[in-house]
């Protein structure tokens, strides 16, 4: 994989709404191609004799419950402490902007 520039971060911090300020613009490049390389070392690695497992261990067990019917909370006692609503849905401010 191509080692990524100081573009590449500005971009992905822009896009993950970040500020990196370009003292840490280094440091941060740095960092993302040290991940990337070691992604790529992963990626290569032959596991072709290695038996897919589900769990690290067979002795490991999620314990599942049992799904069960309840009736659901009243409406207007769940909406009661909304700040804002619109028909059944809670009304939030935008916490992510458009793309600048």
């Amino acid at each position: 994989m191509t080692p990524l520039t100081k573009s590449d971060i500005k971009k992905i911090a822009r896009l993950a709404q970040l500020e990196i300020d370009d003292s840490e613009l280094d440091q941060k490049l740095s960092e993302f191609n040290r991940i990337l390389s070691f992604t790529e070392k992963l990626a290569s690695a032959n596991v072709d004799q290695i038996k897919p497992t589900q769990f690290v261990s067979e002795e490991t067990k999620t314990p599942l419950s049992e799904d069960k019917v309840k009736p659901s909370l009243d409406q207007e006692l769940v909406f009661q402490n909304a700040p804002d609503r619109q028909d059944f849905f809670f009304k939030v401010p935008r916490m992510i902007g458009e793309e600048k």
